[in-house]
């Protein structure tokens, strides 16, 4: 017979456990937005029962991705997570976040169109890059009035990836943090809704991509653009 008398107690470390939660919660509501994407091709043509399957599908969906956003940052503090960076095909990332919010876009009878050559390949974290895609989309959906468009395009040292809508438009404080401040995102409070969490997140993640010629990624934040609304420009250094 084994003698455990010697042994020391299990010391259950309080963030540890809370990553594992993570990983659980993230599974069950994945499986539950599945489970809403099929529930909503069968829900019949009425106004009040669309907002409200629609209503949850963005909740579902937005704490999916605060959970990832968390889920990230425990990771780097811990050292449990490196920049995995690959060739990728930018056509294939927003063809797959975009189907992500097909049912959700479809259901509030929101347009979402996408612009990106089919051969466009560059030097990324796909990973990274989809959750920042993911919560811009996100946000995006949540003040357009009727469109949102997700575009990618390159110039002679960056990859712009780019998703705008027709809403009302970034407020004045947060354009002015993110393009003039970055480093100021993580307190500001936009409103009751919005804070600077999300772009301070997007904002470490695309200086975190570099090239051999030194150049940082950045975010930049404008309103007007292709639709009239806000516009979201990540840049990735080829």
């Amino acid at each position: 017979m084994t003698d455990h008398t010697s042994d020391k107690p299990l010391q259950l470390q309080f963030p540890d456990v809370l990553a594992c939660s993570f990983h659980d919660i993230k599974n069950s509501l994945e499986l539950l937005s599945v489970t809403l994407d099929n529930l909503s091709e069968d829900v019949p043509d009425y106004p009040d029962k669309k907002e409200h399957l629609s209503n949850v599908q963005y909740e579902v969906l937005r704490i999916n991705n605060t959970l990832t956003y968390l889920l990230t940052v425990y990771r780097m503090e811990n050292r449990q997570f490196s920049m995995d960076m690959n060739h990728h095909s930018v056509h294939e990332l927003l063809e797959e976040t975009c189907y992500k919010y097909h049912g959700l876009t479809r259901l509030r009878g929101v347009d979402m169109s996408m612009a990106c050559d089919q051969d466009l390949v560059c030097f990324f974290d796909h990973v990274l890059i989809s959750i920042i895609l993911d919560e811009t989309i996100n946000n995006a959906y949540r003040y357009t009035r009727s469109q949102i468009q997700v575009s990618a395009s390159t110039d002679e040292k960056y990859l712009a990836l780019r998703v705008e809508d027709d809403g009302p438009g970034y407020p004045d404080v947060l354009l002015e943090m993110v393009n003039d401040k970055p480093s100021e995102l993580r307190a500001i409070q936009v409103n009751r809704n919005r804070t600077g969490l999300g772009m301070y997140f997007a904002s470490a993640i695309a200086s975190n991509h570099t090239s051999k010629s030194g150049d940082s990624g950045y975010i930049r934040l404008s309103n007007g653009g292709n639709l009239g609304g806000s516009r979201f420009s990540l840049f990735i250094p080829l």
